[in-house]
């Protein structure tokens, strides 16, 4: 009966260890997961920082586009009136 209970007690033991063991595996992998979102965290804001920089480019550069064609609009529009005044 005492060698049942010894053997008994040896594989509690055993668990109790392989619990442990888990359980600080376990604690790891918890650390790792929060490191991991606060990452994805970070590089969401990038993205979404990114995308409103495209965004205010595209702004801008529509901005600059339009006055350049007005500009160019406005000088073709001078030069065919010069040439229709020298011919005329």
């Amino acid at each position: 009966m005492d060698e049942r209970v010894a053997k008994l007690e040896a594989l509690v033991e055993v668990h109790e260890r392989a619990l442990a063991e888990l359980r600080n595996h376990l604690s790891t992998v918890d650390s790792r997961l929060s490191g991991l979102e606060a990452a994805m965290a970070r590089l969401e804001e990038r993205i979404a920082q990114f995308a409103n920089d495209v965004k205010e480019m595209n702004r801008r550069s529509m901005w600059r586009m339009s006055a350049l064609a007005g500009l160019v609009g406005a000088a073709v529009a001078g030069l065919v009136q010069l040439i229709v005044a020298v011919i005329g």
